[in-house]
C-alpha cells in the first residue's frame, strides 16, 4: 500500500532535486522510496513553464478508442516526457508518478495514456483541470488499474482553472486556512496529507 504522503513529498522535493532533468522545458526527477520508485514531475518553477500554462486552447486526442479533449499547453509538456515515462514505467512497474501544479497535470495526462493495461499510482498535488468531461470520465473509468489521490485546497485558485469547457477533477480536498497566503505551495499540501 502507497503512502500518500511520501509521494507528496517527493513532488515538493523534485523543486530542490539538484539532479533533476530537463526534456524541453518540463523538469522532473527520479527516487526510490520505502514504497518503490517515484517519478516526479515538477511544475511551473521558470519562465518558460508559462508558455505551457497559458496555452489554454483544447486539443483533441484519441486514447485507446475515447476521444477526448486536453489543455494544448499541457499535453505539449505531456509529450515531451511521454517516452520517458514509458520507458520508466516498464523498468518500474511498481513505481508511481506524482507531480505538483503544471506537474500534476502532466502526471494526470500520463497515467492516463499510459494506463490501459499497465498498473499505476498517481498523486497529484495542486492540480489544475485538464481536460473535458469525456476525459474525466476516462480517468473515472480507469480507477481499478490507476491508484491515484489528486489533492486540491479550496483556496488554492489553480485548482479551479482553466474554468470554461474544462471539468474538475475526482479530487481530495485539504483544509484551507486564510493566512494571507496562496495555498498553493507544494509543501503547504505535504504537511495537510495525512494518509
Amino acid at each position: 500500500m502507497k503512502h500518500w504522503r511520501r509521494l507528496a513529498e517527493c513532488a515538493a522535493e523534485c523543486y530542490r532535486d539538484e539532479n533533476r532533468v530537463e526534456v524541453e522545458g518540463v523538469e522532473f526527477s527520479t527516487t526510490e522510496t520505502p514504497d518503490g520508485p517515484v517519478f516526479a514531475i515538477c511544475g511551473t518553477n521558470g519562465f518558460r513553464d508559462w508558455f505551457f500554462n497559458l496555452h489554454r486552447a483544447k486539443s483533441r486526442i484519441d486514447i485507446d478508442g475515447t476521444t477526448v479533449q486536453v489543455h494544448s499547453g499541457f499535453l505539449r509538456a505531456t509529450n515531451a516526457v511521454l517516452p520517458t515515462v514509458r520507458d520508466w514505467v516498464r523498468k518500474n512497474p511498481d513505481g508511481a508518478i506524482v507531480g505538483h501544479s503544471l506537474g500534476a497535470a502532466v502526471a494526470i495526462i500520463t497515467s492516463t495514456i499510459i494506463s490501459k493495461t499497465t498498473p499505476i499510482d498517481l498523486c497529484a498535488i495542486a492540480a489544475p483541470r485538464v481536460g473535458d468531461r469525456a476525459f474525466v470520465d476516462l480517468l473515472r473509468a480507469r480507477l481499478p488499474i490507476v491508484h491515484r489521490r489528486i489533492y486540491c485546497r479550496r483556496l488554492d485558485p489553480i485548482c479551479y482553472v482553466p474554468r470554461f469547457g474544462y471539468s474538475a477533477l475526482p479530487v481530495t480536498w485539504l483544509k484551507s486556512t486564510f493566512d494571507g497566503k496562496l495555498d498553493h505551495a507544494a509543501d503547504q499540501y505535504v504537511a495537510l496529507i495525512d494518509e
